[in-house]
Formats: structure tokens, sequence, C-alpha cells
């Protein structure tokens, strides 16, 4: 039994099919049907019912699914551990960010990363940054990058850029001449903004 027949035995029962585990473990229909028959070799009992339109798990089947996961998690666990005590850090990061940090901003930024650290890969969650909060807090991805302020307790933030709000107008608009606009002025104006509420925008839509 190995980890790579681990995790063969679990696309075949979560996907209820030799071929489509096959193509998803990048093997044939055959080399996944050897894997499953050393597995039951192994372990002496048969793992997986073949009877049916889809294949389905039998009893020891379901008591190997559980463990087989373990095992799967318990490795990926310990080669993140043994890779924090390294020089060569490896894993996915995921980290969240709204849709024009992650176009005009990151690109640069993920470039110098990817190149500093090889063996991490990132995977990237672009949505507004109420939904990158929740995916936070519930473990979902490792990073976000949001506006602050953030309210959750159970996040820690760090300021890594300060934005400045700017107000454009017609050339014709008396604000123009103003060094610094109040943003009582803006309820006189026509205002073309963001559909979504943001902790900058709610001053001015309140």
């Amino acid at each position: 039994m190995d980890f790579d027949q681990l995790t063969t035995f679990l696309e075949v029962a979560k996907l209820g099919s030799f071929s489509r585990a096959g193509q998803k473990v990048f093997r044939s229909q055959s080399a996944v049907s050897a894997q499953i028959r050393q597995l039951e070799q192994d372990f002496g009992d048969r793992l997986l019912d073949r009877s049916g339109k889809d294949v389905t798990l039998t009893p020891a089947g379901r008591v190997l699914f559980t463990y087989a996961e373990r095992l799967l998690q318990l490795r990926d666990e310990s080669l993140l551990a043994v890779a924090d005590h390294g020089a060569n850090p490896r894993g996915t990061m995921a980290v969240g960010a709204n849709e024009a940090t992650c176009l005009y901003v990151l690109p640069d930024v993920f470039a110098k990363y990817c190149s500093l650290y090889p063996g991490v890969q990132l995977s990237i969650y672009r949505n507004f940054s109420y939904k990158i909060l929740e995916k936070l807090e519930n473990g979902t991805i490792d990073v976000g990058i949001v506006t602050l302020p953030v309210k959750s307790a159970s996040l820690k933030t760090h300021a890594i850029y300060r934005d400045q709000l700017m107000c454009m107008v017609n050339p014709q608009n008396p604000c123009r001449k103003r060094a610094t606009p109040a943003v009582s002025w803006t309820s006189c104006c026509a205002l073309i903004k963001p559909s979504c509420r943001s902790p900058w925008n709610c001053p001015v839509l309140e």
C-alpha cells in the first residue's frame, strides 16, 4: 500500500468510475484497476463493488475511505511542517483579493514571490472584501487583501497600502476650485460610483 494507491482509491470512490478516476489521476483504466486489485490483496478484502452501473464502496471500503483521507491529510501536513523548517517552503497558499487588485497590483508581486519560492503554488480567490473576510474566517483561504477597517476579532490585520480617495469633477463644476471638497457637497451632484458598498463609499452614500 502506498499514497498513490490510496489517492486512486479515493478518486474511484468519489467519482464512482474507474475511467473517470483514471482521467483525474492521469492513468489508464487498466492501471487504475491494477492499483485497486493490489490494495484489495494487501487488505485481504473487497473494497469496491463493481456489479452496478456505478462503482460503490463495500463495508470494508467505507472503513478504508475514512483512514485513506486521514493518511493523505497527514502526509500533506507533514510535508508542510518539514518545509516550514527548511530554506525552501513548499505547498499551496490561497490568496483573496478584489478584481482590480488582482489585475493591476498583484501580478508583479506574485511573479517576484514565485521566483523566490518556486515550491509554493498560489491559488487566487477574487471577490469583494466582505466575501474574502468570510473565507478567511472559515479557513478557506490563507491571506486576504481587503479594505480596512476589519471588525473581526479573530483576524490579524497589517496595513500594506494607503489609498487616496479622489473626487473628479467636470471642468465647469464649482467644486473644481476647491483643494479639498467636502463630502457633503456630493449631495447636490450626480455621482458615478461603484455598485457595491465599501468602507470608503459608505460615508458618501449616507
